[in-house]
């Protein structure tokens, strides 16, 4: 038997979630915590949303205190259950852009073998559909990545076989275990009787991405309607969305006096989950979470985020190729036997908390907590000061932009960057945005900028500060363009791009100009 929590000194646990933003995060953080539970363990949490560098000192949601950095100074630090391993393809996104990766794990997670214990839970892919992971392996940079997480980490479990995969290819040691959202049930109460409801979540393309710019939405569309047919003659159906714009795809598919429900508060969704009959749903975490109260359940997609069904042995399949009528035979069968395979979900919830305590429980008898760590004078300093005080190579922020992602600065209109020549090339996508927080805001005079030689001759762009254009021009003979541009000494809060658009043949992208440089320059004293 662990000891009674109130025996232990609680640990003091940071964990990279979301809050507000998409309530499957919340269900698998919901998991991890009954897995804490299970433990024994008595713990402090406190939540880092990695959309809100803020949350990193300021307390969120059921925090009891506040603490100065809830990465660098809590006792474990958890990454909780999102996709780690991504790589869209040349020009398109990947794991090491996403928003959070400079200032959670370039900036501390992987900053030293110092600090918290850090676990990595649950990791998955997200992959285009029968992606096999070599676009991330064969990018030395996202390799490296998730090399250097494994070494950072005591323990790192894959909710789904592609990330196994990717992690198997470049030798970092992992566990294969279910999705911890299968466990947000078990801090819930018992599964009650069925109210015979039969949960359908859907989206307007199959998924969340369309890689190859080509799902038809339209054959999507009739074949859901085929297939909501077909369930309204089992029971009563209600839409489950996560989202404004999957209220707005039921919105148009229900039929009159269905319900269709959305709640700001992931809670709300654990209480509707376990009432129903069984669920069709193109989130996994809608039918991961239900299945964790016994619910049968099958999942569509167009990414490899919905394999994560496989090792709970749900149904998975390929939007694109969806067959309503084999969806409807399925289900019914599910219903059938929904007796059986509620007992089959149970058990298999019970073995994989039991194999998640056993993995965690060295690891957590091994740690002294630590005394909270107050809060200094430094620490009250916002985020983006703090941020700049982090490390030296911050304060050059002023020639990364538009280049180089970063957190600080707000940007619209741009692709990802890509590799070009040995070096990188960021497509705008006609008008793009840069904005400067005054936190940031330096006294500047110039802007030097190049753009590759990649453009029609004579393509035609303009660059302006604060809405005042201050230059206007076109590429040479060359397809290329290079300049500095003088203005009056003002602190700039936003710079635009404005230019021609096209659109190569194969390249479902909108394509403005392709930035080689890009600074902003402080202005010299005196000037």
């Amino acid at each position: 038997m662990p000891a009674s929590p109130q025996s232990q000194p609680a640990l003091s646990v940071g964990f990279l979630t979301t809050l507000g933003v998409n309530v499957g995060d919340e269900f698998i953080r919901e998991g991890i915590r009954h897995c804490l539970d299970r433990s024994g363990a008595a713990v402090r949490p406190y939540f880092v949303n990695k959309h809100d560098p803020d949350s990193l000192s300021q307390p969120r949601d059921i925090e009891f205190d506040r603490i100065s950095d809830k990465i660098l100074d809590v006792d474990i630090f958890i990454q909780s259950g999102a996709p780690v391993y991504w790589h869209h393809g040349p020009g398109r996104h990947r794991s090491t852009q996403a928003e959070w990766h400079s200032w959670v794990w370039e900036e501390r997670i992987l900053r030293s073998q110092e600090g918290p214990v850090f676990i990595n839970l649950g990791a998955g892919s997200c992959q285009p559909w029968g992606g096999d992971g070599s676009a991330f392996v064969d990018d030395r940079v996202c390799a490296d990545f998730a090399v250097r997480a494994g070494a950072r980490a005591a323990l790192t479990t894959v909710r789904d076989p592609l990330a196994s995969q990717i992690l198997s290819r470049l030798r970092v040691a992992h566990e294969c275990l279910p999705c911890p959202a299968l466990l947000a049930a078990g801090r819930q109460q018992a599964v009650p009787a069925p109210a015979g409801l039969i949960g359908v979540n859907l989206m307007g393309k199959g998924g969340h991405y369309d890689f190859a710019h080509s799902f038809d939405s339209y054959s999507w569309t009739q074949r859901m309607h085929k297939l909501l047919q077909a369930f309204r003659q089992m029971g009563q159906v209600i839409f489950i969305c996560h989202d404004m714009e999957e209220q707005q795809y039921a919105e148009y598919l229900a039929a009159a006096g269905e319900r269709i429900f959305l709640s700001k508060a992931y809670r709300d969704y654990l209480d509707l989950y376990r009432s129903l009959a069984c669920i069709f749903a193109n989130r996994v975490h809608a039918a991961v979470t239900a299945a964790g109260f016994g619910i049968p359940a099958i999942i569509a997609g167009t990414d490899t985020r919905a394999r994560i069904g496989e090792w709970i042995g749900l149904d998975v399949l390929e939007a694109r190729t969806l067959e309503p009528s084999w969806v409807a035979e399925r289900m019914a069968t599910l219903l059938r036997v929904r007796d059986a395979e509620s007992e089959r979900l149970l058990n298999l919830r019970e073995e994989t908390v039991s194999r998640y305590v056993q993995l965690l429980a060295p690891i957590l008898n091994s740690i002294a907590p630590r005394a909270p760590k107050g809060i200094d004078k430094k620490d009250d300093e916002a985020p983006i000061v703090r941020w700049l005080h982090r490390s030296p190579e911050n304060s050059n922020w002023p020639t990364r932009i538009g280049i180089e992602p970063l957190w600080v600065i707000g940007e619209s209109g741009f692709h990802s960057p890509e590799p070009y020549d040995g070096s990188t090339l960021r497509w705008t996508n006609g008008h793009a945005s840069l904005t400067i927080p005054g936190e940031l805001g330096i006294l500047s005079d110039r802007i030097d900028a190049s753009l590759w030689g990649v453009h029609p001759p004579g393509h035609g762009f303009a660059i302006l500060i604060d809405g005042q254009t201050i230059f206007e021009g076109q590429t040479g003979a060359d397809g290329a363009w290079s300049g500095g541009v003088a203005f009056d000494p003002r602190v700039v809060q936003q710079i635009e791009i404005k230019s021609s658009t096209i659109q190569p043949e194969g390249d479902g992208r909108t394509l403005g100009v392709a930035l080689r440089q890009f600074c902003l320059r402080a202005a010299q004293k005196g000037s």
